[in-house]
């Protein structure tokens, strides 16, 4: 039972029950003693981050996010990787941007990469990175990525299946390189 339906009869918005009871098993395995780790928060995570058009909920996102580090457990690239995935597949660039500053904290952009350089990071976070700047037109840090992906000898951005293909492309340059703006990725 959902209490929202599109006009094609899809679900818009989860089961509200569902959610009280996800809520209650996880409040209950604090009540017995149980320690969470980083994938219970993950499994929780990916609980309210539904496939679209289901809408996604920020504030407990970022409830989950305050209650990993309040038990010192600090989100990962994958942790992260799976939040910025959902809010651009669902074309909410914005809401991507405010996970990437909580997400960096107080530090800007190129401090958090600096900080964490030794930090094994995947591709294809850098991937979503660059695309979530790319789509807002912020060059600078688009610049911040591709130098950091330089810095630890990543060639290039990868192209994703959560990225539509490509419908529009605007030159823009810049600093001496040229940028590749379209609406499913950024290239170099």
């Amino acid at each position: 039972m959902y209490i929202d339906e599109d006009e094609t009869g899809r679900q818009k918005k989860s089961d509200p029950k569902l959610e009280k009871a996800v809520d209650d098993l996880f409040d209950d395995m604090l009540a017995q003693g149980i320690e969470p780790t980083a994938v219970t928060y993950s499994i929780l995570l990916k609980f309210y981050l539904p496939p679209p058009p289901i809408d996604l909920n920020p504030s407990k996102i970022s409830k989950i996010i305050l209650m990993m580090r309040y038990n010192n457990l600090e989100p990962n690239s994958f942790f992260f990787s799976n939040i910025f995935t959902a809010f651009l597949d669902r074309s909410q660039v914005d809401l991507a941007l405010s996970f990437v500053a909580q997400m960096c904290g107080t530090l800007s952009l190129t401090d958090f990469l600096a900080k964490n350089r030794k930090t094994q990071i995947p591709k294809e976070f850098f991937n979503l990175l660059g695309h979530i700047y790319s789509r807002k037109g912020k060059l600078d840090e688009v610049k911040v990525v591709f130098d950091e992906m330089k810095k630890r000898g990543i060639n290039g951005f990868l192209p994703r299946t959560c990225f539509s293909p490509v419908l529009t492309v605007d030159f823009r340059h810049r600093d001496g390189f040229v940028f590749v703006f379209s609406s499913s990725t950024c290239l170099l």
